[in-house]
């Protein structure tokens, strides 16, 4: 399906941890600063004029497939701060069946059936590369990349620590730490989302 045009939601639902604009603390609503605080989304607009072009191009192909310039390379990286699994959480959510919800008409899965444990990027690229994700000491290399737009992901299973993203090229960036368990003590699914090079 190719409708004609595609919208992006939402610019700052922070009570959803749905946002792609920058944080405003005047706009959380109460309860929701602890899953939001600490976990931007910007770097998301980074991929923007890039999946715009590759639509337009799919849409017509006699529009401009998307390039990146020489310079304009970059990365841009997402993932959760700690295991899915990590964290207190009483599956309270809407419409969970629970203590506190017994009228719920959803089964509730383990979050770690359900989410993947896994640091996951978006490469811009001017040339062919081989970037790199590192959690802590543990390094995945991908290989073979080529020069326009390119998606990768690995696991973080059990390594903890700092996530490092860079390519052949020199970009590279030090993104949050991955850690046991959450800093609050309650479950947080949001991602945090950095951007290296050309940002």
């Amino acid at each position: 399906m190719l409708p004609e045009f595609v919208e992006i939601v939402t610019w700052n639902d922070y009570g959803e941890s749905h946002y792609i604009g920058p944080i405003d603390d005047g706009g959380i609503p109460p309860g929701a600063a602890e899953y939001v605080d600490g976990y931007p989304h910007e770097a998301w607009l980074q991929t923007l004029p890039y999946q715009i072009a590759a639509y337009k191009h799919a849409y017509d192909p006699s529009s401009p497939a998307p390039s990146v310039a020489a310079g304009e390379d970059k990365i841009v990286f997402w993932y959760r701060l700690s295991p899915a699994s990590a964290g207190t959480t009483d599956a309270t959510g809407n419409d969970c069946k629970s203590a506190i919800n017994t009228y719920g008409y959803q089964t509730c899965y383990p979050m770690d059936e359900v989410l993947e444990d896994g640091v996951f990027a978006i490469v811009l690229a001017s040339a062919s590369t081989s970037p790199t994700i590192a959690v802590g000491g543990d390094q995945a290399s991908f290989d073979g990349l080529t020069a326009g737009i390119n998606f990768i992901s690995r696991p973080f299973g059990g390594a903890l620590g700092e996530v490092t993203v860079s390519t052949g090229s020199g970009v590279s960036r030090e993104g949050a730490a991955i850690v046991a368990e959450p800093q609050s003590g309650t479950a947080n699914f949001n991602a945090w989302v950095g951007c290296a090079g050309a940002c």
